[in-house]
Order: structure tokens, then C-alpha cells, then sequence
């Protein structure tokens, strides 16, 4: 009010100065104009929070659906592949050979899989298997293995020869010496 009476062609007070309020209620006053402050601004950081928070579900929803949208469909059940064919040829020992054993051959696409399980072998070693192929033209060296105390072993090798052209399968012994043999076309 003082300042406005300053003033060149101010109206007159309102406030006559007797009337004036007193200190205390001015800072009352002051104090309840601080706390409603106070309460907007805690108004305007929630409703800005929740507005963030509505944005950010909205945005991470989206992102899902569209992911979702972009992924192939798994591919349809296939049928489990067949189990390869299997052949098993007994050993039948060599003149003077007390071996005895089996040899199961699988069929594989580059050629055949071969268990071998043999006793009574005798003999120093290394010990062969070899592959004959029909017709005699090819013999391939399928696996080899030393001697052991029982005169027992379990030996697993593999050829190139498909199964279909395999005639014979053999062991013999580190002279070269047939001590057994399984035929099978």
C-alpha cells in the first residue's frame, strides 16, 4: 500500500494503515501459501511420474505385440528320423583260431558303423578289422586294437563301404594271419 501511494495518480489505499494485518498472520498467511505450494508441486511430479509410467507400459506393450508379430511360426512336426539298418554277422574262427564273436554293422550315410565283439583271441597283436567290399576289389582297415589279458574285447570301427556292398568282415592279427570271419552277401 505504501509503494501504490508513491505512485502519481494512485487510488487511495485499501487497507487504511491501522488496519494493517498483524505480523503473525502475515506468516501464517506465508506459511499456508509454502504448503499449498508445495502440495502442486508434489501434485505435478506425481501426475508427471504416472504419465512416465503410462507411456513406458504403452511403449514395452507395443514392442511385445510387434515382436511377436515378426516371429516365424515354428516350423510343423517332422517324423522322427528311422533308425538305420542294422546287420549282425557272426564270426567264424580260421583253422587253428578259438575265436569266437559278433560283428553288428550300421548303415550310415558315409558308410557303416561297426561293433565288434570277440573272445578267445589269441595272439600278440595289434589285432585288425577289416572291411571287404563285394566282389573282393576294395578292403579297408575298419579298426585296430592290442592284445588283452582275457582274450576278450569290445572294439567299435567304421569303412566307407555301404553297408549294401559289404561282404565280409574279418580280424586278424599283426602277421596278417585271418583269425576269423563273418559273411554277409
Amino acid at each position: 500500500p505504501e509503494l501504490l501511494r508513491s505512485l502519481q495518480d494512485s487510488p487511495p489505499a485499501a487497507v487504511a494503515p491501522g488496519e494493517r494485518p498483524s505480523a503473525a498472520r502475515i506468516e501464517s498467511l506465508l506459511g499456508r501459501m509454502r504448503a499449498e505450494r508445495a502440495r502442486q508441486r508434489r501434485r505435478r511430479g506425481t501426475r508427471w511420474l504416472a504419465a512416465v509410467a503410462v507411456a513406458l507400459v504403452a511403449g514395452v506393450s507395443a514392442g511385445l505385440i510387434l515382436e511377436q508379430d515378426e516371429r516365424p511360426s515354428p516350423p510343423p512336426p517332422q517324423a522322427a528320423p528311422s533308425q538305420p539298418p542294422a546287420v549282425t554277422a557272426t564270426l567264424e574262427p580260421a583253422a587253428g583260431s578259438g575265436l569266437s564273436g559278433q560283428a553288428v554293422l550300421t548303415g550310415k550315410t558315409w558308410g557303416v558303423s561297426i561293433d565288434l565283439t570277440v573272445s578267445r583271441l589269441s595272439g600278440r597283436g595289434p589285432f585288425v578289422c577289416q572291411v571287404r567290399k563285394a566282389g573282393g576289389s576294395t578292403t579297408e582297415q575298419a579298426a585296430t586294437w592290442g592284445p588283452t589279458p582275457s582274450g576278450n574285447a569290445k572294439v567299435t570301427g567304421a569303412s566307407s563301404i555301404q553297408l549294401r556292398d559289404v561282404s565280409t568282415v574279418a580280424v586278424a592279427d599283426g602277421q596278417g594271419h585271418v583269425l576269423g570271419t563273418a559273411r554277409l552277401n
